[in-house]
Formats: structure tokens, C-alpha cells, sequence
């Protein structure tokens, strides 16, 4: 994913990096290689994941076959899911968007 950092302007192909927070909360962030800012992208819990990964299945299930409207309903409604799962738990935490 190309980025620019905002505080020293450089382009950079942003690594999404992880960290175990306390308990079961997953940080997920990048850094800027040149100035090192921080910069958070989002939180996880063990449920968050847990569903990403039934999410991820559906989504691999729908690349066979396109044209199963059953299964584009049902990754649609668990996108959805898990949009509200996301910004509970980072509302909650409140820190989205938030650099630092």
C-alpha cells in the first residue's frame, strides 16, 4: 500500500505490522521507514478475528463461483458484521484515526 507520511512528506510502501496489546487486542499499524511516525490503523479482538477468518472463507467460496447470489448475500451481510464488530471495539478504545 503506498503512503505518504504527513509529517516529513515521504512516499513509502507502508508494512502493516502488528502488535499484541494487553489481553487479546491486536494493534495494527506502520511506521514511516524515514521519520518513524506511527501511524494506527486499527484494533482487533480474538471475536474480530476469529469472524475475519469465517469472512475470508465466504469471500474464497464466492471467487469459485461468482454468480451464487446466496453466498454474495451472506458476505455481504457479514462485511457488514463485521464493520460493526470493527468499530465498536475501536470506538470503545477510541483511537481510530488517531496517530500515536
Amino acid at each position: 500500500m503506498k503512503t505518504k507520511c504527513h509529517v516529513c512528506n515521504k512516499r513509502f510502501d507502508a508494512v502493516i505490522k502488528r502488535k499484541m496489546d494487553s489481553e487479546d487486542i491486536q494493534d495494527i499499524y506502520f511506521v514511516c521507514p524515514r521519520c518513524n511516525e506511527f501511524y494506527h490503523i486499527a484494533y482487533t479482538n480474538a471475536e474480530i478475528r476469529a469472524y475475519n477468518e469465517e469472512l475470508q472463507q465466504v469471500r474464497n467460496a464466492l471467487l469459485k463461483d461468482k454468480q451464487n447470489k446466496e453466498l454474495f448475500e451472506k458476505a455481504r451481510e457479514m462485511m457488514i458484521t463485521h464493520k460493526s464488530m470493527m468499530d465498536k471495539l475501536n470506538n470503545k478504545l477510541g483511537r481510530v484515526g488517531k496517530n500515536g
